[in-house]
């Protein structure tokens, strides 16, 4: 075990909450450190967004020491203590028995914090720290792959894996986040489990992939996935039956932003159909909003794959879109790769765009319905269409005050 003197970065009053719980179980007897990931972000200089406390005290005694608690997985020894308006996580320490769905133990046996920190899923997560001694605790190395920037199992990889399926996409998505490599023999064991990603449930594989391209990490996500053969078993024939020039795919997630995960999946599903996309979202229990914006931006393609480099109207029209913030950072790439056949040059559109103004995009109607009826004109469908068309010439700077629009339906009534 090694040991560091040097303290972690400080994170204000979070940190001195979570302090203050560890104080509290190690004056009653008990051994109490932050653990996982707030330890590892701090050593990265990444300032934690909670503090995880591992501790020798079982869930009764967690309990019988703080006046607010929630057992929230006391099966799995976990409390939830809350302290001056936070929740904080308060485990003990335990061993896992087997694993038989692939995702939860059987059941857990309190134990050491050694033993606690062998069943964790990565070094980097498997890393103590005592704030009161300021002190760190290290059984499996963790310290030195965070120094080299490396991803790997405690333990097998194998066992480790078999444990807990997800824990494949929880590498792929440590990995893209901050940068590292995955350690060969835990890359190794990834590949072999890959299609057996089908035993994790949708809702978690789903997440897990958001949370890949929000941390910021999509280009390297999306091509560790591709490697990982995790493409294959998640997305099965929808990826099989890509056509080798959308297998190109690490060029165009170069333009995907991380807020939008929806362009993700838009890349794996090209060519697919409103009805394939709605039954994919579906089937990867997308919420409403979430399906809504999918089909939105597979809309909007195919409205963009139409427009001429003249039409004005249709262009402000795209822009006006909702899918218009998930569309245009991948236009580029797209465009690069040869998926999108379009005589329109991307480079100039994005540039249009982010000159228009709102009022440029969403002029104010010169005229209305009941304005059509003052100039004598019967209600009907037609209505609809002369109104469009009247926005179009708005749209294109050819009618621009309400005269010259009366002027024009007054000439088209006759007609």
């Amino acid at each position: 075990m090694e040991e560091n003197r040097s303290k972690p970065r400080d994170n204000r009053s979070l940190r001195e909450k979570a302090i203050s719980i560890v104080r509290k179980l190690q004056e009653a007897g008990h051994e109490a450190y932050f653990a996982g990931g707030c330890v590892r972000d701090d050593l990265l200089g990444i300032s934690p967004k909670d503090f995880d406390i591992a501790t020798s005290a079982t869930p009764d005694m967690v309990q019988g020491l703080f006046r607010k608690t929630i057992p929230i997985g006391v099966q799995f020894g976990v409390i939830q203590v809350r302290y001056g308006g936070e929740g904080f996580e308060v485990a003990t320490f335990r061993t896992d028995g087997g694993y038989t769905d692939g995702r939860r133990p059987d059941s857990v046996t309190f134990s050491t914090a050694k033993a606690d920190v062998e069943r964790r899923d990565f070094s980097m997560n498997g890393l103590l720290f005592d704030p009161i001694e300021n002190r760190l605790l290290d059984f499996v190395e963790g310290q030195k792959d965070l120094e080299q920037g490396l991803i790997r199992a405690i333990g097998h990889p194998v066992s480790r894996i078999r444990e807990d399926r997800l824990r494949m996409l929880r590498a792929i998505r440590f990995a893209s986040r901050f940068r590292f490599e995955i350690e060969k023999e835990t890359m190794e064991a990834i590949q072999q489990f890959a299609s057996s990603i089908v035993q994790v449930s949708k809702e978690r594989v789903r997440e897990e992939l958001f949370r890949t391209f929000r941390e910021g990490g999509g280009v390297q996500g999306l091509s560790l996935l591709s490697e990982s053969k995790l493409l294959d078993g998640i997305f099965g024939t929808v990826w099989a039956e890509l056509p080798e020039q959308r297998k190109n795919l690490i060029q165009i997630s170069e333009h995907i932003p991380s807020e939008s995960p929806m362009a993700f999946f838009m890349l794996i599903l090209l060519g697919k159909t409103p009805d394939e996309l709605e039954q994919f979202a579906r089937a990867m229990t997308f919420s409403n909003q979430e399906r809504k914006r999918l089909l939105q931006l597979e809309h909007g393609l195919e409205t963009l794959k139409k427009l001429e480099k003249d039409d004005v109207a249709g262009i402000k029209r795209l822009v006006r879109e909702e899918c218009w913030g998930d569309l245009h950072p991948l236009l580029r790439g797209l465009q690069e790769t040869g998926f999108l056949d379009t005589p329109l040059a991307v480079e100039s559109l994005v540039e249009r765009a982010e000159q228009w103004n709102r009022e440029e995009l969403w002029p104010p109607p010169l005229l209305n319905g009941q304005d059509l009826m003052k100039l004598g004109l019967p209600p009907g469908p037609q209505f609809k269409a002369l109104l469009s068309a009247l926005e179009t010439m708005q749209l294109e700077g050819r009618i621009l005050t309400r005269e010259e629009a009366i002027s024009w339906v007054s000439q088209k009534g006759k007609a």
